[in-house]
């Protein structure tokens, strides 16, 4: 038999069976979710089927969609049965495949939480304790599975606001159940207070956790409150007052108070009492009871006497004060909750009391100088009225007894109550402990209600001696002599000053001050003025002739007086004569009767007018001529003679060397003297001598001058005349003041540049020209004189003020015409004639700082004026602080002989006004508040970093040293000082030379201040004036280095060969004075005085 061939069945593929498929229940109707694969080993077309209403399959594609929505709370599972057919082959059957499957419907968060069993409330106790769980009803559920039902259980903040919220109150705690099951506990977290707060609403918000499409829901929970007996009682009010008169009746009513149990439910009765009622003034009265459980109670006077004055009350102002206290009453007595309460009565005046002093006699001793109405210090005196209000009024005055009449006030005049008394000054020039009859007073204050006199204390004042005399010297000025030869430590002088005042400040010491005071010792206690102990003599008279000193008594209260002291020093006969050279040489031809050119010894005293003021005499001591009448001198000038002639024979044993023993004896007491030695040589032989002819000058020496603005090229004419046949060739010409050489022709010197201060140092006014002529000659000759130029000024400079800006300040105390500022320019031109004018801009600021808009009410324009000629600015019109504190001006200088355009400067000045109070610091004398000025002297070269003087003041209320001092920096602005904050000690800051200051005079201002409080100080200004004193601290200095002049043996006295001019930087009134003196080769020709040298045919003056 033949067999045909079998139909083999389909197989589902893996992974397209719908093995372990499960599906989302939120999965969209319609959506495909699946597809069916299966395989025919014939490969015939498959068809595809699925069971149930669930899903739906493509028969051809195996496609599988969703036909119905899913729940998976309501089924979790879903069975089908999924079959595939494959077609008729060969005349074989078809095959049918099928197979079972469970599809999972998987969870999605579509299920909010749901609270069980709402709605909820419950009630609680107010003491129930922190930490219990008060309620457990509450049961939160979710269908969902896993995540999705968990649950997270939250207190909500109310959207109204609480004062008492319930999340703050009450604390979540949650217990699970199972799945999506879980049950809220409500813990108490805080106390409660059923008086505060009688319900409370829990908002509780229930959210699960799903990770996507979260769901909540809320519900509330009611809690109620429970009141407990547990508050104390309540006064309607913290605290009562009220007020009572003194002496009331007894049983007037007082106060009501009022108070209740402060439980909310059943109030409980109340008991009332008073405490601390001291005084027993008070009690309680009839007690009513208000539907409301309010209980009023009045407080009353009691049987004893309410007195205003008690001590007591009067230390509390008149306020008197207790409690009272309510009680709750349980079962019958109180027992409970208390609260108290306080109560104030101010208890009203009676009069019923007059004004006492605290004590009836007073006794205090103040200084003589206390200021005029300053208050008497230490007498502590009280007036006291126990009354209050007007019943305390009362008045107070003086009545004399001794000595009083108009001499103090008081102060106050009336008051109320207990009052502080103050004695003052009313007219302090009674005040003088030097009168004896003045030194005690005795009076009475008097204390007076509604017009009568009640009650007097006895006032007895003696004055203590002050300081308020200061040292008096019979003379202004003391001049005393002293030899230049007392010894070290003689005792010259003795100067002594006298002071009212008695016991430590009557007691004074002395000082001396100055330049060259280190040579005088003063003792300090008794004025005795001895010549110091110096390594030489201390004094001479040659040095310094004269000593100017400010000679100080200071008291022991440092008032300080001063004097001029001049001392001068007596010329003693304590400087021989000296000679110029200790020999002179000259040379003679044999048998000469006279000598080839004059010769003369010359000798100088340095002695003074009272010992020959330098004036000497010669006279021939000794000599080894054979004849000694050969040879004779002049006395006075000390030119030699020949009266014959010498020859080897008038030598003895032939020498040709005669020496000549010559002295100078001085006309001082006693008369010194001093020797010198006269060497004459003789020439045996005769020698020629060439007979050559220098030129020289006609008219020499020569004088012209130019003006200032000459222009160059202008000439100066000189004459020269040549003996022989040689014409002078050139002219030389040397310049000392610019040390440089010029050349010349034609006899003409020409201006070779300006004279202007822009082109010479120091605006040199003469020149002194040094010329020389010089010959044509094989052998050049040459003459020499000199040609002197004066500059003439010429007008055209503008004047020029010390300073750009100035500032002072003033006390608006200081009076009419009293000087301020002086405000000086200088112009360095000859004939300058300087005016001084005030000029707009004038502003002013008050006292608080703004400017000054009119000048209306008060003209402060008009408040300054200058001096034309002097600068000086004074006090034009009363001055006022509160009307303009600060003042400030333009200052103009004009040259009103200017020659070209005007010439005029300005300067700035800005004065501040002080407020003048009789309170304000008072400086050591000579400064007072009307001339607010200190002046000293300080020497030039002083030490820097030295202390030069001390600014003290005091304070005029409690005479106390004034510890706070500041220098006004605008008023120093050379910063040439400081001043120590807390001393008041002067410094110098800068070197002192008096020659470089273009001002001898320096000023700056100095602040006392007293007070730390910068709103409330008191403070002066003080103007310290500094006269910077020259000393001797410069040399000469001559014009040039050198002078060169050439002099024809055929000159004849008195011509002038030479002009030499040396200038001292010193002031020229004491050390700027120059002496001249010549020394070397050629004085026994030429002798100089202070102005000129002197030779019987020749002269050399000194310009």
């Amino acid at each position: 038999l033949c067999q045909g061939q079998a139909n083999a069945p389909p197989e589902f593929l893996v992974g397209g069976n719908m093995e372990k498929f499960s599906i989302r229940e939120d999965t969209p109707v319609g959506t495909s979710v699946y597809t069916l694969r299966a395989i025919d080993p014939e490969h015939t077309r498959l068809s595809y089927y699925i069971s149930g209403g669930t899903f739906s399959v493509n028969k051809d594609t195996g496609v599988v969609k969703l036909t119905r929505p899913l729940d998976r709370e309501e089924e979790s599972t879903v069975d089908v049965i999924i079959s595939i057919t494959d077609e008729k082959t060969q005349g074989q059957k078809a095959n049918t495949v099928s197979l079972q499957r469970e599809i999972s419907i998987l969870d999605y968060n579509d299920n909010p939480p749901v609270f069980e069993n709402g709605p909820y409330t419950f009630h609680v106790d107010e003491d129930t304790t922190i930490g219990t769980t008060v309620y457990k009803g509450v049961l939160v559920t979710d269908a969902d599975l896993g995540i999705n039902a968990d649950v997270q259980v939250t207190c909500q903040k109310q959207l109204v606001s609480s004062r008492f919220p319930s999340c703050s109150l009450f604390a979540l705690r949650q217990v699970r159940l199972g799945i999506g099951k879980f049950l809220q506990e409500i813990v108490l977290d805080k106390e409660l207070d059923y008086e505060e707060e009688t319900t409370y609403v829990m908002s509780l918000l229930a959210n699960d956790l799903a990770t996507e499409n979260r769901m909540n829901s809320t519900a509330d929970v009611i809690i109620k409150v429970r009141d407990v007996q547990d508050q104390p009682p309540v006064f309607v009010a913290a605290s009562y007052s009220a007020t009572v008169s003194e002496n009331s009746r007894e049983g007037t009513s007082v106060l009501l108070v009022s108070a209740h149990d402060a439980d909310a439910g059943v109030r409980r009765q109340l008991s009332f009492k008073l405490l601390n009622d001291t005084k027993g003034y008070f009690r309680l009265g009839v007690m009513q009871v208000d539907e409301n459980g309010v209980h009023h109670i009045i407080i009353e006077t009691s049987e004893v006497t309410i007195d205003r004055e008690d001590p007591d009350i009067e230390k509390g102002g008149g306020l008197y004060n207790f409690q009272i206290e309510a009680v709750e009453v349980v079962n019958g007595v109180p027992k409970g909750e208390v609260a108290v309460a306080d109560v104030n009565v101010v208890i009203m005046d009676d009069d019923d009391q007059l004004p006492e002093f605290n004590s009836n006699t007073f006794s205090v001793s103040v200084p003589e100088d206390i200021p005029e109405n300053s208050a008497i210090l230490g007498l502590n005196m009280i007036v006291n009225d126990n009354d209050v209000g007007d019943n305390a009024k009362f008045s107070l005055h003086l009545r004399n007894i001794n000595n009083s009449e108009g001499v103090f006030s008081v102060y106050p005049s009336s008051a109320v109550g207990r009052t502080p008394v103050l004695i003052k000054v009313a007219d302090a020039s009674h005040l003088d402990y030097e009168n004896e009859s003045q030194r005690e007073f005795v009076f009475y204050v008097v204390a007076s209600q509604h017009g009568s006199e009640v009650s007097s204390a006895t006032v007895t004042i003696t004055l203590s001696d002050a300081n308020d005399n200061s040292p008096v010297f019979e003379n202004d000025q003391y001049l005393i002599q002293v030899p230049e030869n007392a010894r070290n430590g003689t005792s010259v002088f003795s100067l002594v000053a006298y002071d009212a005042d008695s016991g430590q400040y009557g007691k004074l010491s002395y000082a001396m001050k100055g330049y060259g005071s280190e040579r005088f010792i003063v003792e300090k206690d008794t004025g005795q003025i001895r010549i110091g102990m110096c390594k030489d003599s201390c004094l001479d008279y040659e040095t310094v002739p004269n000593y100017s000193f400010t000679y100080e008594a200071q008291d022991g209260g440092g008032k300080v007086s001063s004097v001029n002291l001049f001392i001068q020093v007596v010329d003693v006969n304590d400087n021989a004569p000296r000679f110029t050279k200790d020999s002179y040489l000259v040379d003679l031809m044999e048998d000469a009767t006279e000598f080839a050119s004059p010769v003369f010894v010359k000798a100088t005293d340095i002695d003074g007018p009272s010992q020959g003021n330098g004036r000497v005499r010669y006279w021939l001591k000794a000599t080894n001529l054979s004849n000694p009448e050969i040879l004779s001198i002049d006395p006075d000038s000390g030119q030699l003679f020949l009266l014959g002639g010498l020859n080897i024979t008038a030598a003895p044993y032939g020498a040709t060397k005669f020496i000549v023993i010559i002295q100078a004896i001085d006309y001082g007491d006693p008369p010194l003297a001093s020797d010198t030695s006269l060497i004459i040589r003789l020439k045996v032989s005769g020698t020629g001598f060439s007979n050559m002819c220098a030129p020289y000058f006609l008219n020499a020496p020569y004088k012209t001058s130019v003006k200032e603005n000459a222009k160059p090229g202008n000439r100066i004419r000189l004459s020269v005349f040549e003996l022989e046949a040689y014409r002078v060739s050139y002219l030389f010409v040397h310049d000392a003041n610019l040390d440089r050489d010029l050349y010349g022709n034609s006899y003409n010197i020409l201006v070779y540049s300006c004279f202007s201060v822009s082109c010479l140092h120091a605006a040199t006014k003469l020149f002194i020209l040094q010329v020389f002529a010089v010959d044509g000659g094989a052998v050049p000759q040459k003459a020499y004189t000199s040609v002197t130029v004066t500059v003439q000024d010429v007008n055209n400079k503008a004047p020029v003020f010390a300073k750009d800006t100035y500032v002072h300040w003033v006390t608006e105390s200081l009076p009419v015409g009293r000087e301020v500022l002086n405000v000086t320019a200088t112009d360095p031109d000859h004939g300058a004639k300087i005016r001084y004018t005030i000029e707009e801009p004038i502003t002013a600021r008050d006292k608080t700082g703004s400017v000054v808009m009119s000048s209306i009410g008060y003209n402060y324009k008009n408040a300054f004026r200058i001096d034309g000629v002097t600068g000086q600015i004074t006090v034009n019109s009363p001055l006022d602080y509160n009307a303009a504190s600060v003042i400030t001006f333009n200052v103009a200088a004009v040259d009103q002989n200017a020659s070209l355009d005007p010439q005029k400067t300005s300067a700035e000045v800005t004065i501040y006004i002080q407020a003048h109070s009789e309170s304000n610091p008072i400086f050591a004398p000579p400064w007072t508040p009307a001339n607010p000025k200190i002046e000293i002297t300080v020497p030039e070269e002083s030490v820097v970093g030295s202390t030069i003087f001390t600014v003290t003041a005091r304070d005029p209320l409690t005479h106390a040293a004034v510890t706070n001092f500041a220098k006004i920096p605008e008023s120093d602005q050379g910063s040439f000082f400081s001043v120590s904050p807390i001393s008041g000690a002067v410094t110098l800051n800068q070197r002192l030379d008096y020659e470089d200051l273009p001002e001898k005079v320096l000023a700056f201002d100095v602040k006392a201040v007293i007070g730390l409080d910068k709103n409330n100080q008191r403070s002066s200004i003080a103007t310290v004036i500094i006269n910077v004193q020259d000393i001797n601290d410069n040399s000469p200095v001559f014009s040039q280095n050198s002078y060169v002049t050439t002099v024809s043996e055929a000159t004849k006295y008195p011509q002038t060969i030479l002009h030499i001019a040396a200038t001292d930087k010193d002031t020229q009134q004491e050390y700027g004075v120059v002496w001249y003196s010549i020394s070397g080769e050629g004085t026994d020709v030429f002798s100089i005085n202070e102005t000129t040298v002197c030779h019987k045919s020749l002269l050399l003056s000194a310009a």
